[in-house]
């Protein structure tokens, strides 16, 4: 008697066979994966949608962007040194307006 049952199991019967919870976790890793790789391109679609009427070379870059968030804070910080309106904030929002 020859063939793949002559010995009374098949080949594909001892390979083994993964648990269901390492299916899952691949399962789990591959849309992970496809999910952060959509909202990757989302991201790069979205952003330069807003600037496509520039040429590449004028569509502003991140540093761009955080270096005008950086002199923004400078200058709202300086102006706030500069005028110092500490007395009239805490007027304007501790205080309660007095009933006539």
């Amino acid at each position: 008697m020859s063939g793949p049952g002559a010995l009374g199991f098949n080949a594909r019967d001892s390979l083994p066979q993964p648990s269901l919870k390492i299916l899952e976790k691949r399962i789990a890793k591959g849309i992970q994966s496809r999910v952060s790789f959509l909202n990757k391109q989302y991201r790069m679609a979205a952003g330069s949608s807003m600037f496509k009427f520039l040429r590449p070379s004028l569509r502003p870059q991140s540093t761009d962007i955080s270096a005008a968030v950086t002199w923004g804070v400078a200058g709202v910080t300086g102006a706030l040194w500069l005028i110092q309106p500490f007395d009239w904030l805490k007027k304007q929002l501790l205080e309660k307006p007095a009933e006539e």
